[in-house]
């Protein structure tokens, strides 16, 4: 089963709502429709982590202290274009930093399943 599918089936579970859960689908969508595999695979140093993070830390901003961030911070990995924060609701950004974190563990497990079997050798179950 994909992550797509999963997350289909854990979308339509009855009477359990979890709105948490379908927002970062959503957000991570709308990444996959801008980046591809291709260019999230080239971050290989931690890029997609720390934009997460910096979500996450804007989000907290916004919960602590009820104010917005003001420009781009320093530790943004990307375009200072690339950085757009939710101004007024802090479960956007929260949303946007758990589907980096997403592309980051779909980079991750593309990469493991690339340097675990070179296309030189067969796959395990193939034996």
């Amino acid at each position: 089963m994909t992550t797509h599918e999963l997350a289909r089936v854990l979308l339509s579970c009855g009477d359990v709502e979890c709105p948490g859960l379908s927002a970062i689908i959503g957000q991570r969508f709308k990444q996959s429709l801008l980046y591809s595999e291709a260019h999230d695979d080239a971050h290989t140093g931690a890029e997609l982590i720390v934009a997460g993070n910096v979500y996450g830390a804007v989000a907290a901003i916004q919960v602590r202290h009820g104010t917005e961030l003001l420009g781009v911070p320093a530790s943004w990995p990307f375009e200072a274009e690339a950085f757009h924060p939710d101004r007024e609701n802090p479960v956007n950004n929260l949303a946007k930093a758990a589907a980096f974190y997403c592309a980051e563990i779909d980079r991750l497990t593309r990469a493991k399943a690339i340097t675990a079997c070179p296309p030189s050798q067969s796959h395990p179950e193939q034996s």
